[in-house]
């Protein structure tokens, strides 16, 4: 019986000391396993870390060469620009002549396109003594249709007067009388336009309203708000000698 427990309890040691064994192996074993994974991932790494570096290396060479590119495009575009504007320069400096010749051989039948092209009314008996021909009447009524406001209210009572008395005599006397208040010469209201301005689209027969106006020290170099032009090139530009004349001798 002692020999039989005996027996049993070797048998009982044996399959532990197997079992603990085959444990061990498989532990071994898992851990080996473990290993490889962890060696064939950091051999991924590696070989991810060399593509990306190799992919930098060529957008940094693409970079330099479109950097490169478009400089010298830029330059080759830098030499071409002078030329190629000194030619359209040239070419429309041709055209404006071309356009000035046929407008002079033309004569009054431009004169009568413009009325047509600004729609504005021809003049009556009454304006044709404010201009000087045909043209500069032309000119005048275009500028008014065009640049100033029809409204009474947009004008302050200089430019009123100025602007929408009846007669030269008329406007002198009430200029005068608006002038001797101590307003603004220089100031039309809210049309824009300085008084001297508005004279001067009256021609020279309001030539005593651009003396006075002149007399109370009215800015000879001062511009309409919507129009870039002085006193001197409006009175040029419509033909007016009169009001030319007295602004050239201010």
């Amino acid at each position: 019986a002692e020999i039989q427990t005996a027996q049993e309890e070797a048998v009982q040691m044996a399959r532990g000391a197997a079992m603990e064994a085959a444990q061990e192996v498989a532990l071994q074993e898992k851990a080996e396993e473990v290993s490889q994974i962890l060696s064939d991932h950091l051999v991924r790494l590696e070989k991810g870390k060399k593509r990306v570096k190799e992919t930098l290396l060529v957008a940094d060479r693409m970079l330099r060469e479109a950097r490169a590119s478009m400089s010298d495009d830029l330059r080759s575009r830098g030499k071409d620009c002078p030329s190629r504007g000194v030619k359209e320069a040239h070419s429309l400096h041709h055209r404006v002549e071309e356009v000035d010749g046929q407008r002079e051989e033309r004569g009054e039948e431009w004169a009568d396109d413009a009325v047509r092209t600004a729609q504005v009314e021809p003049a009556t008996p009454a304006e044709q003594m404010e201009g000087k021909d045909k043209l500069a009447l032309i000119k005048i009524q275009a500028l008014r249709a065009t640049y100033i406001s029809s409204k009474p209210e947009d004008f302050n009572a200089l430019a009123q007067a100025v602007h929408l008395t009846n007669s030269p005599v008329s406007t002198v006397a009430l200029v005068k009388q608006v002038l001797s208040s101590g307003c603004d010469v220089n100031d039309g209201g809210a049309c824009g336009w300085p008084p001297l301005s508005l004279a001067l689209l009256r021609g020279d027969a309001y030539i005593d309203t651009v003396h006075l106006l002149l007399e109370g020290h009215a800015d000879v170099e001062g511009s309409p708000m919507n129009l870039a032009t002085t006193p001197l090139l409006l009175a040029a530009a419509t033909r007016q000698e009169a009001c030319l004349n007295a602004l050239l001798h201010r």
